[in-house]
């Protein structure tokens, strides 16, 4: 799963609109928590294009890993989330 930005048409005229990319079939659940998770991340990093950076880039806060790979769990959900917010409220430790 990646995020990514595409064309797609809109009432006939061109239009750049970020872009859910799913390599494989995922449940409602999930697509919800991508979508949340999404929103979070440009919360907290006030910019769409550095917050879909960070959710794609392998860091140490997820333990060498994309943050989106957490997604594929409700526990690695809930890690990536609480993750977010312990950095939108400066609680790094």
């Amino acid at each position: 799963m990646h995020i990514g930005r595409e064309k797609s048409t809109f009432n006939s005229g061109r239009v750049d609109e970020p872009a859910v990319v799913v390599d494989h079939w995922v449940s409602y659940p999930q697509t919800r928590q991508l979508l949340e998770i999404t929103d979070l991340a440009k919360r907290v990093f006030d910019d769409e294009t550095n917050s879909i950076a960070w959710l794609q880039d392998a860091n140490l806060a997820t333990d060498g890993n994309a943050p989106l790979a957490l997604l594929d769990t409700e526990e690695g959900y809930n890690r990536l989330k609480n993750l977010l917010l312990r950095i939108e409220y400066g609680v790094l430790a």
